[in-house]
């Protein structure tokens, strides 16, 4: 009798604490994973930028968007809507070590952002291909492209 009792309490907490456990599954398509970025063009003059051999990625999981490769790393928030992807918030990734209350550092200057094709502190991009392997995106003064790594 004891043992059907501690098994019925044992049974009760484990429904307990599965029923109280919400998993959010945030499925962003092919825009998950990690992309290597090898070219920005200029689109007013026709310029190309080869970046290929740069170890510059972007990437993308649930709804966090980290940047790495260049001079500093980055992580910000965005949204992917249809053919429009917007990536706002941008914090440099210190981990904890960098402030007494650990976390990472806001940025405040788009200039440090430039180096991975990003030229404010949110930017919209109009998704012109998003394929298994292929992404390139597009500003009214840039387009970039990249290779799923």
């Amino acid at each position: 009798m004891r043992q059907v009792f501690k098994a019925i309490i044992i049974l009760f907490f484990a429904a307990w604490v599965s029923a109280s456990c919400t998993i959010e599954h945030i499925d962003n398509g092919n825009l998950d994973g990690f992309w290597h970025f090898e070219q920005m063009d200029t689109l007013a003059t026709g310029g190309r930028l080869d970046l290929r051999e740069r170890t510059l990625f972007w990437a993308f999981q649930a709804k966090l968007m980290h940047t790495q490769g260049g001079t500093n790393k980055f992580y910000f928030r965005f949204a992917h809507e249809g053919n429009t992807l917007v990536i706002s918030d941008p914090y440099l990734a210190h981990g904890h070590q960098d402030k007494e209350d650990g976390g990472d550092i806001p940025v405040d200057d788009p200039d440090l952002l430039r180096e991975y094709g990003i030229q404010s502190l949110a930017d919209t991009f109009y998704i012109e291909q998003l394929t298994g392997s292929t992404m390139v995106l597009a500003t009214p003064l840039h387009r970039l492209h990249f290779t799923k790594f």
